[in-house]
């Protein structure tokens, strides 16, 4: 299991280890099929809605400071490929085998 129980925190490196995951061949057609499966139950919206929310996609990222507008641009950047990988689902190029997803039930 890649998480502990609730009180525990787990070291940024040992999560990284935990989370490990072959990506050889993971194609943009894949990446929005799992995007799509993920964010599509009811507990992948709110977390998808507390991502856009966290990545102030909704504000504007203008400040006095260029440093807080770089980190808040960096916040937002994020929040905007996630969305876009959402929006856009990519053409899958001839000749190119994909991995084939089964749908949970």
């Amino acid at each position: 299991m890649w998480f502990k129980k609730k009180g525990t925190l787990t070291p940024p490196e040992d999560l990284l280890v935990q989370l490990k995951v072959d990506t050889t061949g993971y194609s943009d057609i894949d990446r929005y099929k799992d995007f799509k499966a993920t964010f599509a139950t009811p507990a992948g919206k709110r977390v998808l809605h507390q991502l856009l929310r966290w990545s102030h996609i909704w504000q504007s990222s203008m400040a006095e400071d260029a440093l807080t507008m770089a980190f808040s641009e960096g916040e937002r950047n994020l929040g905007l490929k996630i969305l876009a990988t959402l929006s856009y689902e990519p053409q899958e190029k001839a000749g190119k085998q994909t991995t084939k997803h089964r749908r949970e039930q």
